[in-house]
């Protein structure tokens, strides 16, 4: 609950300030990435990294959990597309919609 609470408020203002700064010329955009496949995850150990990871692909649309390489993509084409402003990208393999 707290974590959806959060990506709204960071939602929210990059909304804002994507209207605020527009006149500027400066696009503001988010990228919201679900669980990734990064060191952050070791802490719970092999088995307990896998687990969890096990647990994301089934029920991922996709059936994958991002790699760092797949959020990479998501900043980059945000930072390069010139008409993308006040959008959020989601790197989650569907797991938005279920």
């Amino acid at each position: 609950m707290l974590q959806g609470a959060l990506n709204a408020a960071v939602e929210g203002l990059m909304r804002g300030l994507a209207l605020e700064l527009a006149p500027a010329g400066i696009r503001v955009n988010a990228v919201s990435p679900s669980t990734t496949a990064t060191p952050l995850w070791d802490r719970l150990g092999p088995e307990g990294r896998e687990a969890k990871f096990t647990s994301m692909r089934q029920r991922l649309l996709t059936g994958q959990v991002a790699a760092a390489d797949d959020i990479a993509h998501a900043i980059l084409f945000v930072a390069t597309n010139p008409s993308t402003t006040g959008s959020t990208v989601l790197v989650d393999g569907g797991d938005a919609l279920v």
